[in-house]
C-alpha cells in the first residue's frame, strides 16, 4: 500500500506496527480543535471510534452558512459564460446542419 513505516503504535491498545508488515486496517487521523492538535494512529476503525468517544480534545462542529444574495449573484456571473458558450455551440451546430 505504500503506508509502511508511517504508523508507530495504536493510541488505544498500544499494539505496535511492525515495519514491513501490511498496513491494512491501520488508520492515521489528524484532528485540530480549539484546545490543540492531535495525530493519533489506530490499528482498527473500532479503536478510532473508541478514541474519539473518549477524547478530551475539545472539537468544534463546522457550521455551514446559508448562501447570501451576493453568493447567488456570483453563481449567476460564473454560470453566464457557460450558458453563452452552450448557446453559441447550438447556433453553430444549427448553421452547419442547415448547410448540409
Amino acid at each position: 500500500m505504500g503506508d509502511e513505516g508511517k504508523y508507530t503504535h495504536c493510541d488505544v491498545c498500544g499494539r505496535r506496527y511492525e515495519p514491513g508488515a501490511p498496513a491494512d486496517g491501520w488508520l492515521e487521523v489528524t484532528v485540530e480543535g480549539d484546545g490543540g492538535y492531535a495525530s493519533p494512529d489506530f490499528c482498527s476503525q473500532a479503536h478510532a471510534v473508541r478514541w474519539f468517544s473518549e477524547s478530551s480534545l475539545p472539537l468544534t462542529a463546522i457550521t455551514i452558512k446559508a448562501p447570501t444574495a451576493r453568493d447567488r449573484l456570483a453563481d449567476i456571473a460564473l454560470a453566464l459564460p457557460f450558458i453563452a458558450v452552450a448557446a453559441f455551440t447550438l447556433i453553430g451546430l444549427w448553421t452547419v446542419i442547415s448547410w448540409i
